[in-house]
């Protein structure tokens, strides 16, 4: 074994590289599948099987207990689980992406959302019509921001409208901010900031 594959394999959960990881489980993906197309949900015995294989993990930074892994083993790991069933890859994609956001944000809010809860998944979306309007204490946010299926999957929301007052549009670019209730239609969200425009 070369060095740089010891070294690729340390940073693996276990020794075990994602693929691998997806191949054990696949055997649960696939008696899961009609479940997931009737409930249009991941059961909770899935859910239980993939962050004990820590695929929700793969693209999370290693400073927030990610395992960070090359984009191609990624892929070779999607490849894996969306043959078994597109719904989970689906999900685990959504998740992973969002995950990615952590080396983006300021470290401590970053080991808030995925550092501590080593089953902790994020979601979030951003509806054509999403809108926040700054009110007393937060944020009234109107909208359809995310799935149900990835809020299913999801320990956290987060919501992405553009930010407005009561004249209209306030900042040329969108603000982001941590919310704190999920945001199916409308919901008044308690503000806290995580990168401001």
């Amino acid at each position: 074994m070369s060095a740089a594959q010891e070294i690729t394999q340390s940073r693996h959960f276990g020794g075990e590289a994602p693929v691998e990881r997806a191949r054990r489980i696949a055997p649960i993906i696939a008696a899961s599948s009609n479940q997931i197309e009737r409930d249009r949900a991941l059961p909770k015995e899935l859910l239980d099987a993939l962050h004990g294989a820590a695929l929700f993990r793969t693209l999370l930074p290693q400073a927030f207990r990610g395992e960070e892994v090359p984009l191609h083993d990624f892929v070779q790991m999607q490849i894996v689980i969306a043959a078994v069933d597109a719904s989970t890859a689906w999900c685990v994609g959504q998740a992973s992406g969002c995950s990615m956001a952590a080396a983006y944000l300021k470290p401590e809010i970053a080991y808030e959302i995925w550092g501590a809860d080593p089953r902790a998944v994020l979601a979030w979306g951003m509806g054509p019509q999403s809108r926040a309007v700054v009110v007393d204490g937060g944020y009234m946010v109107t909208g359809k921001c995310i799935s149900p299926a990835a809020a299913g999957t999801a320990l956290g929301l987060a919501a992405i409208a553009r930010l407005s007052n009561a004249m209209g549009p306030c900042a040329p670019m969108p603000k982001v901010a941590r919310l704190t209730a999920p945001c199916f239609s409308s919901a008044k969200c308690r503000r806290s900031p995580i990168i401001g425009a």
